[in-house]
């Protein structure tokens, strides 16, 4: 190969080296969002507000916290009942409740922090559960007929459709856009599906003997448990890639842009991770003594709940990226003698 050509590929390679490299440090900050001695748990994030339930005045409720302010507001007033595990989008926070005012089996409502009401979107004669927010969307589970099954409300219509009707259990929608992953239930053995509200059409993403759950959908990517491992697939190339290989129960995945967060035990208790899908890196957010679970995402925010023996608290932890970071300073010293070789070999100096 001569000079010139050899220098050309040895300035190419290090250009796709360096375009590939991870050019920036990845750092947080954390705070405690609650500190109350009570069950604060399942919490949920879009852009500036932090959604959970908690037992503060003694019964399940739900809490809305807004982060550049610190100010915390209860959602509901069950009295004798509970409310749980709030999803946030937009102006929406839903949620399941039970008893009390919210009489019968458990139905899911949904409140619009603009108006400040909220709506009873499903009737008490069942059990429904699971609520995921996206766009216009509300997804959630209902235990109809022994089963459960999948629906949807559109919020600007008020119209309610039944995705699954069968005599498969489906649970834990997830929304994205105009996509819904779910698990599917039968036999035993869990799997993970995907569905276009579009088209109507489902496409099973899983197909295997270990137990796949907990599906999160966002962009191109879905990413779920399967048999104590994070998985993660590419919607528009069909590939599926292993995150976790530890055996260590990881589970709860959440996704938002590049990264996936989930809890994972790696040294005796329950920590926050955090995978980039561009750079491949792992990250571990939290390092403590306590269990650290159900973790969420959304812009640099990651929240989860953190404590054991009846006390969990409420945790946000801030990301920070500096892009200041460049290659070792030897790639541009190599970059600099193939730049100038080949400025002699333009001039005729070297052939």
């Amino acid at each position: 190969m001569q000079i010139k050509n050899l220098c050309h590929f040895f300035i190419t390679l290090l250009i796709f080296i360096t375009l590939n490299s991870n050019l920036y440090a990845l750092s947080w900050t954390t705070q405690r969002i609650t500190n109350n001695g009570v069950l604060d748990n399942f919490p949920a994030v879009y852009g500036d507000y932090v959604a959970y339930h908690g037992k503060e005045d003694g019964n399940q409720e739900i809490y809305l916290y807004e982060i550049s302010t610190g100010i915390t507001t209860q959602l509901t007033h069950t009295q004798l009942g509970a409310a749980y595990e709030p999803a946030i989008y937009g102006d929406y926070v839903a949620w399941y409740a039970s008893g009390g005012p919210y009489t019968g089996n458990t139905a899911i409502y949904l409140y619009n922090m603009q108006s400040h009401n909220t709506s009873q979107i499903t009737g008490t004669t069942y059990t429904d559960n699971n609520p995921t927010l996206h766009g216009n969307y509300l997804a959630w589970t209902e235990a109809g007929y022994g089963t459960y099954d999948v629906y949807i409300y559109n919020i600007t219509t008020g119209e309610t459709t039944p995705i699954t009707d069968d005599f498969i259990n489906d649970y834990a929608p997830a929304l994205y856009d105009n996509h819904l992953v779910w698990q599917r239930f039968e036999g035993g053995d869990g799997e993970i599906v995907l569905y276009d509200i579009d088209t109507g059409i489902s496409t099973p993403i899983t197909n295997n003997s270990r137990y796949d759950g907990s599906p999160t959908i966002y962009g191109d990517y879905i990413a779920w448990e399967g048999g104590g491992e994070i998985f993660l697939y590419n919607i528009v190339t069909g590939e599926t890639t292993r995150v976790t290989n530890n055996s260590s129960g990881d589970g709860y995945p959440c996704l938002y842009g590049n990264y996936l967060v989930w809890h994972g035990i790696l040294d005796g208790d329950q920590d926050i991770y955090l995978y980039d899908i561009l750079t491949g890196e792992t990250y571990q957010i939290t390092d403590n003594h306590v269990t650290d679970t159900f973790a969420a995402i959304y812009g640099n925010y990651i929240v989860w709940q953190s404590g054991d023996l009846g006390n969990s608290e409420i945790y946000l932890a801030i990301l920070e990226t500096d892009s200041t970071v460049i290659p070792e300073p030897c790639s541009f010293i190599l970059l600099g003698i193939a730049y100038g070789v080949l400025r002699l070999t333009r001039r005729g100096k070297i052939r």
